[in-house]
């Protein structure tokens, strides 16, 4: 289980490198999102809170990790003991806490300030601070104990609270912390168990801790089998005019080399150069940020690799300028990336130099482009306004051509036709003989017809004055056909009339007496 495990760095490092399960538990929820990925569980959680512990109930751990997590904590030793419910029997709790007794801090008290800082020793978000005497009195009362002890070195003025030490007092501050013995220690790493056990601590050296002019460095030779522990060789660099000079011999076959300078700590590699012969070795890779032949090395695995061009056995010839940051940490890192950004400045001028000589070639290039474009251009239009031409000139010889291919072609049809109209007119003068006899037969016809046509008129006139009478005759007996109706109406009303009063007379009794008496009279 790993407490506080920020963005992941740690988690992705337990679960790919080592082959750990790992559950995280993170507070931040933007943090958490990332280490998740990572990791086998978790929990966005606050570990000073309860609540979130009845998920993970039923879970044990071979380790549970703090590291630098303690000291944001309100209590963390309550944190410590609860947590132990979680812990296997066996298993073990590893932190890191920083040294707020190391040499800066109290250099610094002495020269009355206390000052916060966005990282390292007095970090602002600190809400708990540790000394040795009250971590391991913190971590008996939480009912563990320490069975390893190890820390982090960063000697005095080396630290970012060393940057607020006024110069001029340096001897007489460093004088006053003779006899504290953790002055050099930066941060406290602990392993703890559950069960008494004698503590093994490695602080004795950090008591006694020099600066050595010799430095421990490993040089990996790869035969075409890849880099490993069978083809290694350590090399004990000695100081000369604040450079390391290594002489490596190399059996044949070597392909390229690994130098790694320190084990276990983070440095700066300045001006390294490597040389086989006379030939000088170029770098293939390396896992620090740098510039030109100058390294830094954020991690604590430093690595350059060299490729060597001339695979027969040879001795190497190795100089570089090694800056551990444990003993001139955050100084030393300024003025490494103060000397790059003054390198990054210059290049940068030079480049913008060359840039702009460059950008007023271009402009040049570019204006006599456009001076060509523009010939080539005319020339272009020239050329199509000639091909134009051409095309018109051809384009009008064919439609010459065609039409005196069509007047040819009329002419010999106007021959032909004229050869027709001549056949044809002889055809014509006989049919027009005899047009003019018809003709004249006609006219024979059309004065008899003419004739008739009169006497027809004649008729057509004497039919009309009849045709008038009968329609005058024809009116007066529809006039007289009305007063007949007319007459025939008033004649039928009166028939009416006169059935009714039959009627009435047939149902009258004086009627009915008549005709029985009349009956009787012819009896």
């Amino acid at each position: 289980m790993e407490c506080g495990c920020a963005y992941g760095i740690m988690t992705r490092y337990m679960k790919e490198v080592l082959g750990c399960y790992v559950v995280v538990l993170e507070l931040d929820q933007e943090a958490f999102q990332e280490a998740s990925a990572y990791a086998d569980g978790g929990y966005c959680v606050n570990i000073e809170d309860d609540a979130w512990m009845i998920d993970l109930a039923a879970q044990s751990f071979d380790y549970i990790l703090y590291a630098d997590v303690l000291e944001h904590l309100r209590n963390p030793e309550a944190v410590l003991k609860k947590m132990r419910h979680f812990l296997k029997p066996d298993g073990s709790v590893l932190l890191s806490v920083p040294n707020v007794a190391h040499g800066d801090i109290i250099m610094n008290l002495l020269c009355d300030q206390f000052t916060y800082t966005p990282l390292g020793l007095l970090d602002n978000t600190h809400i708990h601070l540790f000394a040795r005497k009250n971590l391991h009195d913190m971590v008996e009362a939480a009912g563990y104990h320490i069975s390893e002890e190890d820390c982090t070195l960063v000697p005095l003025f080396s630290s970012e609270q060393g940057l607020y030490l006024p110069s001029g007092n340096k001897k007489a501050l460093e004088d006053a912390l003779d006899l504290h013995t953790t002055k050099n220690i930066y941060q406290f790493v602990c392993r703890l168990t559950q069960e008494h056990v004698k503590t093994v601590s490695k602080l004795e050296n950090a008591i006694t801790y020099q600066l050595s002019n010799e430095i421990s460095s490993r040089l990996y030779y790869d035969n075409g089998s890849g880099f490993n522990e069978e083809n290694r060789i350590d090399i004990q660099g000695i100081l000369t005019d604040q450079h390391y000079v290594y002489h490596i011999s190399l059996p044949a076959g070597c392909k390229q080399i690994r130098y790694d300078p320190i084990e276990a700590k983070k440095c700066i590699v300045k001006n390294i150069s490597a040389h086989c012969g006379k030939d000088l070795l170029p770098i293939t890779a390396t896992n620090g940020i740098g510039f030109e032949c100058s390294y830094f090395f954020v991690n604590e695995d430093p690595q350059i690799l060299f490729l060597i061009q001339n695979q027969e056995a040879c001795t190497i010839t190795l100089t570089v300028e090694l800056i551990l940051l444990a003993a001139t940490s955050w100084r030393s890192v300024e003025e490494f990336l103060q000397a790059q950004n003054n390198r990054w400045i210059t290049t940068l001028t030079d480049k913008e130099i060359q840039l702009q000589a460059v950008n007023e070639a271009k402009a040049d290039v570019e204006q006599s482009l456009k001076i060509v474009q523009n010939a080539l251009t005319v020339k272009e239009d020239q050329l199509r306004a000639v091909n134009g031409a051409k095309a018109d000139v051809e384009q009008s010889l064919k439609i010459v051509q065609n039409a005196l291919n069509i007047k040819e072609d009329q002419l010999r049809a106007v021959n032909g036709a004229k050869a027709d109209v001549e056949k044809n007119l002889h055809i014509v003068q006989d049919a027009l003989t005899i047009k003019e006899d018809q003709l004249q037969a006609v006219n024979m016809a059309k004065l008899e017809a003419e004739q008739a046509l009169d006497g027809l008129r004649k008729i057509l006139s004497s039919r009309t004055v009849e045709c008038e009478e009968l329609k005058r005759n024809q009116q007066e007996l529809e006039t007289h056909l009305n007063l007949l109706q007319s007459d025939y109406s008033l004649l039928k009303n009166e028939l009416s009339n006169v059935l009714t009063e039959l009627n009435a007379i047939k149902n009258s009794r004086l009627w009915k007496l008549s005709q029985f008496l009349l009956f009787w009279r012819k009896k």
